[in-house]
């Protein structure tokens, strides 16, 4: 069974959670927002998951590390474990959900200051609940900034769409705490995100230099009163998805970015345990699917980009795509990865690039946006795809 953690002491700041056992200056309507807040976010999480909507988990802490959160994702909502505790907090929200709602109608006898300190301070989840929580927390509070000429979406987090939780959340909880609170949750996902891939990679026996490669991690230089954000290399959390995809033989789909028209959702499925992905017709509507979504390059038909990617390989194509990117946070460039063994392998697959047209800034075969889980009925459902 995974590690416990108070609820309360990792999503709240500790000088707010200080604040609140003050009762001397916490007030009711603060007490009360901020409880509001945590079923709410507790409530979404389960309903998101309930109807299979995976996507409403899809967080962006900043880290460059989608490919590491889609491969978790899947993960914990296959776990029996996982599965039998949302059950369980399940019932323990909703209870929750029925005595505030009677605090709020003043038809309960406890104060908001005894509601908290009595039932939400002591709500313990484990940590792999934690991190489907931190997930909501960070799609709710994620919007979008703009968007490239291509199509690609870039996102940013707002710390104001926390009033989305808790209507009085924002006028009775200082900025501060806000901004800190949301600062503070994508760090800890970065991290939680770091050490459960680490995890997977010691369980599944990989090899020595693609394990040293997910142990290392960078962090960048603090920003204000934040602390830094841990990075690891995308190149080998990418190999290491797929290496885990292709034994576990998982449906996965490419989804093209169109700046007109309706998106494409393509499914491939290893033609065997650890053998390469190829093309399929058909899945059962509830498989949770890794998306692989990018652009298209210019002109070409879906049947030629599958017709080449066959040829390719996905594996090898993905690869190709990430080695070109930066490896680890923004700016970063290959001098940074200090591995020789690790450099010269990335290097390798920049090389391929060229003889399998698709060098990043020349029109590429696939330009790669964003790795994220879904279930293959959301994506039919809200892909408006072709």
């Amino acid at each position: 069974m995974s590690t416990q953690v108070n609820v309360v002491g990792a999503l709240l700041p500790p000088p707010l959670i200080e604040l609140l056992q003050k009762p001397q200056q916490a007030t009711e309507k603060g007490m009360l927002s901020v409880s509001t807040l945590i079923v709410k976010l507790f409530r979404e999480t389960f309903v998101s998951i309930e109807k299979l909507n995976i996507r409403e988990l899809d967080a962006n802490p900043g880290d460059k590390g989608c490919q590491m959160r889609a491969l978790i994702l899947r993960d914990h909502l296959l776990s029996p474990d996982v599965r039998d505790e949302l059950k369980r907090v399940d019932k323990i929200i909703k209870q929750l959900e029925i005595v505030l709602k009677k605090r709020k109608e003043k038809q309960n006898g406890d104060s908001s200051i005894e509601f908290f300190q009595r039932h939400i301070l002591p709500l313990e989840v484990s940590v792999d609940l934690l991190f489907l929580i931190y997930c909501k927390l960070l799609t709710v509070t994620k919007i979008k900034d703009h968007v490239e000429p291509n199509g690609s979406v870039v996102t940013r987090l707002d710390h104001g769409r926390l009033s989305t939780l808790s209507k009085d959340f924002n006028e009775r909880v200082d900025n501060r705490f806000r901004k800190q609170m949301v600062a503070d949750a994508a760090i800890a996902l970065s991290e939680s995100s770091l050490t459960c891939v680490q995890e997977m990679a010691h369980r599944m026996h990989v090899s020595p230099l693609m394990l040293r490669m997910i142990m290392g991690v960078r962090q960048n230089k603090p920003q204000g009163d934040f602390k830094p954000k841990s990075f690891g290399c995308q190149f080998y959390e990418v190999a290491l998805l797929l290496t885990q995809l292709k034994e576990q033989e998982a449906i996965i789909a490419i989804k093209t970015v169109v700046t007109e028209g309706k998106p494409q959702l393509i499914l491939l499925k290893p033609s065997g345990p650890g053998e390469e992905f190829c093309f399929i017709d058909a899945a059962p509507k509830e498989t949770l699917l890794v998306v692989f979504e990018g652009v298209v390059q210019k002109n070409l038909s879906i049947e030629a980009f599958k017709e080449r990617v066959q040829k390719i390989g996905l594996s090898r194509l993905m690869l190709v795509c990430t080695a070109q990117e930066e490896p680890y946070e923004h700016g970063s460039t290959l001098d940074d990865v200090t591995d020789p063994e690790g450099r010269a392998e990335i290097e390798s697959f920049i090389k391929m690039a060229p003889e399998i047209d698709c060098v990043k800034d020349q029109n590429p075969l696939w330009l790669m946006d964003h790795i994220f889980c879904n279930s293959f009925l959301q994506e039919l459902t809200q892909g408006n795809l072709c």
